[in-house]
């Protein structure tokens, strides 16, 4: 399915520290870097679990050739960058997006998809490991765009872990509440 580089961070979480603060019922900053932290891991936890990014973002995705259909696998997928390969001869060669004519981009398929436009076909690339990068533009947009399903697991997430330390206590471990995964559920990239 590929392998996956960033290239450019998002520039914000989908929670502010106002709001974990507030859902935590917490006023004073006695444990903001705390927070922040709950806030980033928070986040990074939901987004592998349910397959999805959530703020804009660039990301590399590496093949080592071409398929007919290439599903970008992490959604929701804004727009395709650029398309480079190395070719035969072991140059790197970038497929032209002005006018697209080789290939189109779906974005409103979950995940996107690029795949070859009628009558035509790829290129041909050397057999080597990561011949073929697609760089493209994936998330929600904004913190205002992430679904708010998406900010209450969030927030469940950060209470949670605020609230329990340790992984086990008692000889019980402690797993992820189910109003968490509920949550998630809805949103989860289930097939590929």
């Amino acid at each position: 399915m590929g392998t996956f580089t960033i290239v450019t961070q998002p520039t914000e979480f989908p929670v502010t520290l106002d709001e974990a603060k507030d859902h935590l019922r917490i006023t004073d900053t006695d444990n903001d870097a705390r927070i922040r932290s709950l806030i980033t891991t928070a986040t990074n936890y939901v987004e592998l679990y349910i397959g999805r990014v959530f703020i804009t973002q660039t990301w590399d995705m590496w093949l080592d050739e071409f398929q007919s259909v290439i599903p970008i696998i992490k959604p929701p997928l804004q727009s395709v960058t650029s398309i480079s390969y190395v070719d035969t001869s072991g140059d790197t060669q970038t497929i032209s997006s002005s006018p697209i004519t080789t290939y189109d981009v779906d974005t409103d398929s979950i995940p996107g998809r690029v795949f070859l436009a009628y009558n035509e076909s790829w290129p041909n690339t050397r057999a080597i490991k990561k011949a073929v990068k697609i760089r493209f533009v994936a998330g929600y947009g904004t913190a205002e765009d992430v679904p708010e399903p998406i900010k209450q697991a969030i927030l469940l997430m950060i209470s949670h872990w605020y609230e329990i330390r340790e992984p086990v206590i008692f000889g019980i471990p402690q797993i992820v509440p189910y109003s968490v995964e509920s949550l998630m559920s809805q949103y989860r990239l289930w097939t590929l």
